[in-house]
């Protein structure tokens, strides 16, 4: 993408209500039941529960909530674990459905590109659906090609 400087959106601005949001760094205990409603509703994170979302948080290094300030409900959320050098990784970016389209995605992406303490992270990295690698596309990210396999191993 020409002219669009690596780690930033394609400068599409969202829509007005998306400015209002307030972003946070930490989940109100009805904030995390909104986050568990919200992975409920997606095939990808379905399964989890209170308990073990509760216990991801309190682990996790660098979380990106958007909550509306009327009312303060959670509609935006991504998390990010890093080793603050060679590494950081992209998770559980969710936007609540009638909040899509609204370019609440972009924001929270460009929230985690501009942090400051991610500053000096030589790659970031996220594994997503492939139809919506172009969304991620838009920052710079690329499939790594065939010299990287993505690779789990699954306990449950």
């Amino acid at each position: 993408m020409q002219g669009v400087a690596k780690g930033t959106a394609t400068g599409r601005k969202p829509e007005p209500g998306v400015s209002r949001l307030r972003q946070v760094d930490r989940l109100s205990a009805r904030q995390v039941d909104e986050l568990v409603e919200l992975f409920r509703k997606e095939a990808w994170t379905a399964d989890r529960e209170v308990g073990d979302v509760i216990r991801m948080l309190a682990r996790t290094q660098h979380l990106y909530g958007f909550v509306d300030p009327q009312g303060e409900a959670l509609v935006g959320f991504a998390r990010v674990m890093t080793d603050a050098v060679y590494k950081a990784l992209v998770l559980d970016l969710i936007v609540r459905p009638d909040w899509r389209g609204s370019g609440l995605g972009r924001r929270i992406l460009d929230a985690v590109m501009a942090d400051a303490e991610l500053a000096a992270v030589q790659h970031f990295e996220l594994y997503c659906p492939p139809e919506t690698a172009a969304f991620y596309g838009e920052w710079g990210f690329t499939r790594p090609g065939p010299d990287v396999a993505f690779m789990r191993f699954a306990r449950r």
